[in-house]
């Protein structure tokens, strides 16, 4: 099997920070311990996007911390097609865009790299954890396998504290093939289950708590499993909880985008 065939490229976004289910300076502080503590993978290659980052300052702090670790990176820009007119959900459709940004790291690297891992930007593997996903994809493709998408169930990691696991997976992140066909649905704002939907149409389970597990196997296999550096207090792993962060951290960042980018009635588009 030639290197090209046995490749993978680890694609992460990298987005804004969302208050109060964001601590500021938490995702900084996120990557800064990835990329000091996850280990450098042979036949694999690290792809970070800088999806949509409204503010320049966080803007900046991913790009210098990037290139002083001699990542590839690369940015997203704020839609052209937001305006503060447009319905609630189509508006934080528009200024997360989190389904398109992941779209557009499968294209970008289809024609570079066999297998294509899409991880949130505060997501990681272990050795271990990277070795049982190598594994299980060598030995499955070597009988010309059909499967084009392989799942990993996520372990969250206690907020202050990386080393140590919470017992609970929660929803897995996926990797392609690179002739997979199936894409993440970009009409699903963040908040409205935009990667479960295809987990769903990969075979796995549709109850709340139970996303993380492949139930009806055929299009893909679920092995080994990402680790995800959590924020703020530990009252945020309560999946309740954390919705009532979401929708409060949504509002904030469209008035802030409403008011800020545009003033409050003006409909002008970004170039």
């Amino acid at each position: 099997m030639s290197i090209f065939h046995r490749s993978i490229v680890i694609c992460r976004i990298l987005g804004n920070e969302m208050p109060p289910r964001d601590v500021r300076g938490e995702r900084l502080k996120a990557l800064n311990w990835i990329l000091n503590n996850e280990p450098n993978f042979p036949s694999s290659h690290k792809f970070w996007l800088i999806n949509g980052v409204i503010d320049n300052e966080l803007k900046s702090d991913y790009k210098l911390t990037l290139e002083a670790n001699k990542q590839d990176y690369d940015f997203r820009p704020f839609s052209n097609k937001y305006c503060p007119s447009l319905p609630f959900y189509e508006k934080v459709r528009l200024a997360i865009d989190i389904n398109g940004a992941r779209n557009e790291c499968i294209e970008r690297m289809v024609g570079l790299y066999r297998f294509i891992a899409i991880l949130d930007g505060d997501c990681f593997f272990t050795q271990e954890s990277w070795d049982e996903l190598q594994n299980t994809i060598s030995l499955d493709q070597a009988g010309h396998s059909p499967v084009k998408y392989y799942s990993i169930p996520t372990q969250r990691l206690s907020p202050g504290d990386p080393g140590k696991m919470i017992n609970n997976l929660t929803e897995a992140m996926i990797v392609f093939r690179n002739d997979a066909e199936l894409r993440f649905d970009e009409s699903r704002r963040f908040g409205d289950s935009p990667k479960q939907e295809l987990l769903w149409r990969l075979g796995h389970s549709r109850e709340r708590d139970r996303s993380q597990e492949l139930i009806y196997p055929g299009l893909c296999i679920s092995t080994s499993r990402v680790y995800h550096y959590a924020h703020g207090d530990a009252a945020e792993l309560d999946h309740d909880h954390r919705g009532t962060l979401r929708s409060e951290s949504l509002k904030i960042l469209i008035d802030k985008i409403d008011m800020g980018i545009y003033g409050k009635n003006n409909c002008n588009l970004l170039g």
